[in-house]
């Protein structure tokens, strides 16, 4: 069995800095779409706010798959995709590098 890369602490710290950018921008979309909601709930009559909601929201996802598609493993530079939208896995799907989790998380 072939033993697992080590990381740095320095690519480590990197991919924790992402995760907890992940986890900003996934509230922040989140609050942004609840705003949305508000505006069409408060002005539904007018198409105008409807369709700047649908805008949004589609931006929205697009920006979302484009972030997460771009973290890599620090090792092999293999695109990690994420199992979960807002943690990185445990160790690289391709070079299986194990990535430490900080203590407590």
């Amino acid at each position: 069995m072939d033993a697992r890369p080590e990381l740095t602490p320095s690519q480590v710290a990197e991919l924790h800095a992402w995760e907890k950018y992940l986890s900003t921008f996934y509230v922040a979309s989140i609050l942004a779409i609840l705003g949305a909601m508000l505006v069409v709930f408060f002005a539904g009559e007018s198409a105008i706010a409807r369709r700047g909601a649908l805008v949004l929201v589609l931006v929205l996802i697009a920006a979302a798959t484009v972030v997460q598609r771009r973290v890599r493993c620090p090792n092999c530079r293999a695109r990690l995709g994420f199992p979960s939208k807002l943690r990185f896995p445990d160790f690289c799907p391709s070079c299986r590098a194990h990535f430490p989790r900080p203590e407590g998380g």
